[in-house]
């Protein structure tokens, strides 16, 4: 599936669904448990997608991914810029949620 997701990115980089494509691809890695490929990919959702509607939630991705590889101080990090710049969105009261817990977990 990442093969077809990163053909289809390639071929059609303005189409409205290569932020869903290039979300899909940091997902593939999420799922095998490949954290680090799997932020870089998200990364690149935030980055390069900010028209679409999937750059907040890959945020909260690369958050996850941080707390997956046992990394809670850059998860906090990633929440708090998360909890700050999407405060009016469900992300961003997801941010705050992730942000509380780990505050009182990570020390």
């Amino acid at each position: 599936a990442r093969a077809l997701f990163v053909e289809f990115i390639r071929r059609a980089p303005d189409d409205e669904r290569a932020d869903d494509a290039q979300f899909y691809v940091g997902e593939t890695y999420f799922a095998e448990s490949r954290f680090v490929e799997a932020v870089t990919e998200y990364r690149k959702v935030y980055d390069t997608y900010q028209r679409g509607d999937r750059f907040r939630e890959a945020v909260l991705r690369i958050g996850l991914s941080y707390e997956r590889t046992n990394d809670c101080e850059k998860a906090k990090k990633i929440y708090k810029f998360a909890r700050d710049e999407f405060k009016d969105s469900s992300e961003g009261g997801k941010a705050k949620e992730r942000y509380k817990a780990l505050k009182k977990t990570c020390k």
